[in-house]
């Protein structure tokens, strides 16, 4: 009984193997960002960051990223006035003010995005559950 499993076992193994080695292997694509002097394709880009605003920011971040980095080289290949005014659009949540109110204020280019939901990062929620705001310090060591 034990050999007939076994012997139903290889046969079974051999015929995967035989489909397998008939299967043509993927053909090799050449892309313009590949080895160290790779280049992306600057309206590729651009189209891509107008992708994440329009749809995928409503729940993904890029809160590693500068609106800065907009204009970086070898990134989307916005100047420094078009990095300024994107960051503009967005409205960054600050304060408190005087009367201890918090207010919206456009975005800067220095400060990362914003954070998709807030309120269910652990920073923001760890902030919030123990009352206590921390200053905001941006990843080169200034207050903002």
């Amino acid at each position: 009984m034990i050999v007939l499993f076994v012997a139903a076992g290889l046969l079974v193994g051999g015929a995967q193997n035989a489909r397998a080695e008939e299967q043509e292997a993927p053909p090799s694509l050449k892309w313009s960002f590949a080895g160290p002097f790779g280049k992306y394709d600057r309206g590729a880009l651009q189209r891509g960051l107008k992708v994440y605003k329009e749809v995928c920011s409503n729940c993904h971040g890029l809160s590693y990223i500068a609106f800065r980095n907009l204009a970086d080289a070898g990134g989307p290949g916005y100047s420094t006035a078009q990095a300024a005014a994107f960051a503009s659009d967005y409205k960054i949540k600050d304060g408190p003010n005087d009367q201890g109110d918090m207010f919206d204020r456009p975005g800067r280019t220095r400060r990362l995005f914003p954070l998709a939901i807030p309120e269910r990062t652990g920073r923001a929620r760890g902030q919030w559950r123990r009352g206590a705001a921390r200053p905001v310090v941006d990843h080169e060591g200034a207050f903002l």
